[in-house]
Formats: structure tokens, C-alpha cells, sequence
């Protein structure tokens, strides 16, 4: 080999596929020989870094044992072409930076960064005599070629994987379709490790999902292995089956207040009547079975009280309830709280009123599978802290079911209802009429809301009863 004094002659040109580092042998004329690769890799945040790795080595490039002597650059003799792909450099505030093995110096690229190619020049120098170095005029350099800094672009299709999302499959086969698309070509797409078919820019690839929860990564890779990887959940839940509806029971609590024993309170008409509608229906056609179902007519608020209290002692969670009152109701501006109001309630004491923040007490104390309130009463849109007039309806019944609820459904929002439910009528007809064996309350309340809305001036609202133990599903109506 050749001795050239000083300083290390050093060409290197980073090749197309970037995984493989390039590399050259430089000896000095104190024989100390050096093997220096150069590695290029892409980060986040418009990141490039160059990784130098440096190794002693004999005149026949076999290893010695021994750390190699560091090379040395200053900022002054380091070129970037062109000037404008660059916004900062890893030497932006020193001198000069000495380069040992494993040395990573990293770039920030701008975002107007289109061309194929960057060059970074670098003087390299072999001895530590830094200002000796530094007077020499006649330095050798290092030059790498960065190719294409852009990792592919990954697009699903005929999918319901979304990013912030977590959708729910009843089947564990499941088929994964998309696009990779990368100006240098694409070299493989994974999914979750298994390697995709590719085909040009289309990728396929089926896989087989666990009970519950799965994390799904979608990676891809260019001719340059530049990466991108994109991650997503989904559920898989297994269908509803007999077996599993044989474990669960559907308890029913009707509450209907009806005729007041203060004077100053309205009696109703229509409460207990509307409510043995729907309990006939419930026990008949639902799986409401007659002992599981609890009515309680004209009540106290003590009454009230207390069978909440017992079903809280023997519903399970395997076990639903279904809470529905018709009945007075009441909303207090000034103190944005509302009422329901027992048979014992009086007009100029809220003694016997029952506050929703005790009803919400009352619903978070039972430790069902799903809880759902159903009330037909003034005022009875006040349960929800925060209200959605529609809830997603067309979700898998078995994603709805296996995520604990409490959700409610109000014939009205902060407003008055009429004594002859329009609410209640086409709550009883819809479950009468639907030819659905499984129906989610969401999904009930979408098909009566618009008869509901043309037939009367309420406007109905279904939601999530807040800080109860909602997990985003729903109540699930099982036709026997």
C-alpha cells in the first residue's frame, strides 16, 4: 500500500441500498492502518444521521486487536451540497469535532428537500496535532452521497383499521390490503412481522387475530430501506352465543309515578299504563324473565332508594339492567341540577326529590355488564353531563355487549313532555316491530328518534351517563 503522509485519502460513496455501509482503508506513514465505514440512517422530526465506524487493521485488512487512533474534522473544511437541504448541522457551534468509532453526527433537513442526492464533503485528518492540522493546506476528504430521505407511503383500503381508533371483528381471520408507494420503489411491506404479498405498489396480507385487544403494525420498506411503520388497534370478540346468554340475566326495574299526595303536584294520567305496556313486552318477547322484573307503582323516594339498593347486592357483573321511569321531573336553573320526583314529593321542599347526582350514585353502585336509564320525563335530559343526540348504531353487537355501559335514553332534553308519551309509544313499537333478534340501545333510539321527533315537539337524547363506569358499549335487547 501506499503511504500518503499525513493525512487520510478517503473517497466513500454511499451506494443506493443504504443498509450496506461503505468503506476504505487508509494507512499513515506511521503504518497505523484505519478501516472507515460510514452509515447514513433517517430519523423523526426530518432527522439524518452518519454513523462512522473506525477499525485498526494489518496491510492485509485483517483486525487488530486495539481501539483505532480517532480522525478530526473542522466545521471550515465541511461542504453540503447543495447548501439549502440542510438547516442545521451536528457541528453548528464547534471547531472541529473528533471522530471516534460509533460517532453519529446528526442533520436537520429542511422541509423543501427534493433533491436525489446530498453530499457531505469532510476533511479528514489522522493527527492529533490540532493546530498543525489546521495550517495544512491541502486536505483530503471524505465524501458521502445520501440518496432519497423519504420512507414509503402506507394506505389500508376496504378496511375498518383507523389510526385513534379501535374497531371490533367477530372473526379472528383477518385480511389486511393497501398500498405502499415510494418513488425509489418498494422492497417489502410486514405485517406484524409476517411479510405481505407485493405486487408493483399493492400489498396483501391475512393474519390471525387474538381475543381482545391486538395491536396491528403495518411496516414497509423502500429500495433505499428507508421504513415507515404505521400501528393500529382492533378487537376481536367472539360472537354472542347461547351459551353465553345463558350465563347472563336481564333484570328490569319500572318505576312509574303517577298519583302525588301533595296537592300542589299534578297527578298524571298515563305513567303506570305506559309502563305495563312496556313490561308486558319486556317479559313476552325480551329476555325480561317475570321474576327478574320489578315495578314499582307510585313509589317513595324511599322505596326508590332501597330497590336500587337490593339490586345492588344481586346483580352481577354478568348480569343487565334496564331502569325505565315515567314520572314528574324537574330541572333548577340556578343550581343546573335536576329532579326526579317520587309520589312523596313535595312542591316547596326538595326533601323526597331524588337529584340526578344521586340517581348516577344509585346506577354506579350496581355491578352489572350494562346498565341502561331509560326516563320519560320532564326535564330528564339533565342526566347527562355531557349530551349526544346520536350514538354510533351500527357497531358489532358483540363489541357493544363486551364493553361494560351506562348509558341513558330521555324522552326530552331541559324541557317539559306531555302526560300522553309519544316517547314511550314508539319505544313499545319499535321493539315490538324490529325483526332484529339482537338490538343495541343505540341502535333502538336511531330508529324511534325521527317518528319521535315528527310527532312531538320533545326532542329525545341517548348518551353516556358520565364517571359511572361507561366503557363504551351498550345495552343489548335479546329477543327470546
Amino acid at each position: 500500500m501506499k503511504n500518503i503522509g499525513y493525512y487520510f485519502a478517503f473517497l466513500l460513496t454511499l451506494l443506493t441500498l443504504v443498509g450496506q455501509a461503505q468503506e476504505q482503508v487508509l494507512i499513515s506513514e506511521t503504518g497505523k492502518n484505519v478501516r472507515v465505514s460510514v452509515k447514513r440512517s433517517t430519523g423523526g422530526n426530518q432527522k439524518v444521521s452518519l454513523k462512522f465506524t473506525l477499525e485498526k487493521v494489518d496491510d492485509n485488512m485483517n483486525p487488530i486487536e486495539g481501539e483505532a487512533e480517532p480522525v478530526f474534522l473542522h466545521k471550515s473544511g465541511v461542504q453540503i451540497k447543495p447548501k439549502e437541504t440542510i438547516k442545521t448541522a451536528a457541528f453548528d457551534n464547534e471547531d472541529y469535532i473528533e471522530i471516534t468509532n460509533n460517532k453519529e453526527l446528526t442533520f436537520t433537513y429542511t422541509d423543501k428537500l427534493t433533491v436525489d442526492n446530498v453530499s457531505f464533503v469532510f476533511n479528514l485528518l489522522e493527527k492529533p496535532n490540532i493546530a498543525k492540522r489546521f495550517a495544512l493546506s491541502n486536505p483530503t476528504s471524505l465524501e458521502a452521497m445520501l440518496s432519497d430521505f423519504s420512507a414509503p407511503e402506507i394506505k389500508l383500503e376496504n378496511t375498518p383499521l383507523v389510526r385513534g381508533f379501535r374497531p371490533v371483528v367477530e372473526q379472528p381471520d383477518f385480511e389486511i390490503r393497501g398500498t405502499a408507494t415510494d418513488k425509489a420503489g418498494v422492497e417489502w411491506v410486514k405485517v406484524n412481522g409476517i411479510l405481505a404479498e407485493l405486487t408493483e405498489n399493492r400489498f396483501y396480507v391475512s393474519i390471525k387475530l387474538n381475543k381482545g385487544a391486538n395491536i396491528i403494525t403495518v411496516e414497509a420498506a423502500d429500495k433505499n430501506m428507508n421504513t415507515a411503520s404505521e400501528t393500529y388497534e382492533i378487537m376481536y370478540n367472539e360472537p354472542i352465543t347461547e351459551a353465553v346468554m345463558s350465563k347472563m340475566k336481564y333484570y328490569a326495574l319500572v318505576i312509574a309515578a303517577q298519583t302525588y299526595t301533595d296537592d300542589a303536584l299534578n297527578d298524571l294520567d298515563f305513567p303506570i299504563s305506559d309502563s305495563e305496556g312496556l313490561v308486558n313486552l319486556l317479559n313476552s318477547t325480551y329476555t325480561f324473565e317475570k321474576e327478574n322484573t320489578i315495578k314499582l307503582y307510585n313509589p317513595t323516594r324511599e322505596q326508590i332508594i332501597n330497590t336500587f339498593d337490593s339490586l345492588s347486592k344481586i346483580i352481577t357483573k354478568n348480569d343487565n339492567l334496564l331502569v325505565f321511569y315515567a314520572g314528574h321531573g324537574y330541572w333548577d336553573k340556578a343550581k343546573d341540577l335536576g329532579y326526579w320526583l317520587p309520589t312523596d314529593a313535595k312542591k316547596a321542599s326538595t326533601s323526597n326529590w331524588i337529584p340526578n347526582s344521586t340517581i348516577k350514585d344509585l346506577v354506579s353502585a350496581i355491578n352489572s355488564n350494562h346498565t341502561l336509564l331509560i326516563a320519560d320525563a320532564c326535564f330528564s335530559g339533565g342526566i347527562f353531563k355531557t349530551r349526544s343526540a346520536f350514538a354510533e348504531a351500527e357497531l358489532a353487537i358483540t363489541k357493544l355487549y363486551n364493553l361494560p355501559s351506562r348509558k341513558a335514553m330521555t324522552s326530552g332534553t331541559l324541557e317539559e313532555v306531555p302526560d300522553k308519551s309519544v316517547f314511550t309509544r314508539y319505544l313499545i313499537k319499535t321493539l315490538t316491530e324490529t325483526d332484529k333478534r339482537f338490538m343495541a340501545a343505540s341502535e333502538l333510539f336511531s330508529h324511534m328518534r325521527p317518528a319521535i321527533l315528527n310527532n312531538s315537539p320533545t326532542i329525545p337524547q341517548y348518551g353516556t351517563i358520565q364517571n359511572v363506569g361507561d366503557e363504551g358499549g351498550d345495552f343489548i335487547f335479546i329477543k327470546k
